[in-house]
């Protein structure tokens, strides 16, 4: 099967419905499945073959969309790049996986003209089209196809822990039809849809599109531009992060009856904290439903109830799961103790792209190990304790250290750097870099900043900077990750 047959299946039911709304911009089903055959057409014109992989840079609307489906129905391998991303860094990533093409549009670097604007209306935007030097030299390849890949992923960006996730359309339409036994989202449904489809798009979005409800977005999210959106077109389902939330609930002088079309109010990405969750709460009368999305497993567990906010709540595992907590000794855990969460499902992962390695080398026994450690209750809630691994989650996006530490590592004046992640009470957490400089050598923390914000994704940056003379190492002469977390 192909992803791209669900949008055309919801345009022949719903043609006139409204199916993306940005701003002042509406566009119905048939309009959004027209939009997706010209660049599919266009990108077979162009020569691009089944199972190559096109990366696309679009911001949340329906060039995205249209860029997506096409991709999918040319029968290539999309490659969802974030909108915020500096060039440089967009080109590292799209050469790490491998991409022959960039799907772009006019702003995201120079390109040549593809001759297709998605949509008929003047102010469509072109997408352009650019070729990898060489690429059309090597074949596609051939595990892609045999996988019956869709899309491919980025866990990270430019670093050595960088794993590009491979997704197929069948697991992605099992993912779908699993997670919406538990939402119930149909063809009635106005979302608000408040995170970057860029990286939100193979649950969320497609299964939004495939039911036929309406999407709401916009590229930026400001707290009462948002609650101002959510009452004027009767969002019905809100999909979130924390921090937007948060926004939302501590906008002066709201009307909590702007959210009084509401039925459920997803939050995801990121942990929700308590005091997120009563604020949410207390302003507008509507409790916060979290949900645990991984890129490799889909959306396993959900906390549907509506009891008040309890501390590090992800909630129940939906139908069609199967879930372990896993102990030092590597066996499952009594109720109670924590471990680490494996789980095991429908719609998972096909494999990691960079380097290679197949399901059957990720998986143990079928069982995906999360890296996060939880404890599970009598009545089967799963409470998160904390992460395994060293990774930064910044306002629900994933940053590796070693990401950063290569960026300030780059400086002529840097000899070393270590980041971690520090407490936030916005965003969650942020990173924060210790240095030693070279010999000889002077800079200040602000010149190195300014460094990093050349080279990194905003969400990336140190938000604190110290110049040390040594880093914190264990006896084995590695950096002691734990000393730093303690400054």
């Amino acid at each position: 099967m192909n992803l791209s047959s669900l949008l055309a299946e919801s345009a022949r039911r719903f043609p006139g419905k409204p199916a993306l709304v940005v701003g002042r911009r509406s566009l119905s089903y048939a309009a959004l499945e027209a939009g997706a055959g010209r660049v599919a057409d266009a990108l077979s014109a162009a020569g691009v073959e089944l199972g190559r992989k096109v990366a696309l840079a679009a911001p949340n609307g329906p060039e995205f969309v249209a860029g997506m489906m096409g991709i999918l129905r040319a029968g290539a391998v999309a490659v969802p790049c974030s909108n915020d991303l500096p060039p440089a860094e967009m080109e590292e990533m799209a050469a790490r996986v491998g991409c022959e093409y960039r799907l772009r549009l006019p702003g995201h670097g120079e390109a040549i003209p593809m001759p297709v604007a998605p949509f008929e209306d003047p102010g469509a935007a072109a997408f352009r089209l650019e070729t990898a030097p060489g690429a059309e030299k090597e074949p596609p390849d051939r595990r892609l196809l045999d996988l019956g890949a869709s899309n491919i992923r980025f866990t990270s960006g430019t670093t050595d822990a960088f794993k590009g996730v491979v997704l197929s359309h069948a697991g992605i339409a099992d993912r779908i039809s699993v997670a919406n036994r538990a939402l119930r989202i149909t063809a009635d449904d106005v979302v608000y849809f408040g995170l970057p489809m860029a990286h939100h798009f193979a649950v969320s979005v497609m299964l939004h599109l495939s039911v036929g409800a309406t999407i709401v977005t916009s590229r930026l999210f400001l707290g009462d531009a948002m609650v101002e959106t959510i009452r004027r077109h009767r969002a019905t389902v809100l999909y979130s992060t924390p921090v937007t939330y948060r926004m939302m609930a501590e906008i002066p002088r709201v009307d909590p009856s702007a959210l009084g079309s509401v039925r459920l109010a997803i939050s995801t990405a990121m942990r929700l904290t308590p005091d997120v969750g009563a604020a949410f709460r207390a302003r507008f009368g509507r409790p916060l439903a979290q949900a645990l999305g991984i890129i490799e497993v889909g959306m396993p567990i959900m906390d549907l109830s509506d009891l008040p906010d309890r501390p590090g709540c992800l909630g129940r595992l939906i139908d069609g799961f199967e879930a372990r907590v896993v102990g030092e000794d590597g066996r499952p855990t009594e109720d109670e103790a924590a471990g680490e969460l494996w789980l095991r499902g429908p719609g998972m992962l096909e494999a990691y792209c960079s380097p290679w390695r197949s399901r059957d080398e990720i998986l143990e026994d079928g069982w995906f190990r999360t890296g996060d450690l939880v404890r599970r209750d009598g009545e089967g809630n799963f409470f998160l304790l904390g992460r395994s691994k060293h990774l930064i989650n910044v306002g629900g996006n994933k940053v590796f250290p070693a990401e950063i530490e290569l960026v300030l590592a780059a400086h002529e004046a840097v000899l070393e750097a270590a980041v971690v992640g520090e407490p936030d009470g916005i965003l969650g957490e942020v990173p924060s870099a210790s240095v030693v400089l070279r010999p000889g050598r002077r800079v200040s923390a602000e010149a190195l900043a300014e460094h990093c914000r050349s080279r990194l994704s905003h969400f990336k940056l140190p938000r604190r900077i110290r110049i040390v003379d040594v880093l914190p190492r264990t006896h084995s002469g590695k950096i002691a990750v734990s000393a730093l977390s303690g400054n």
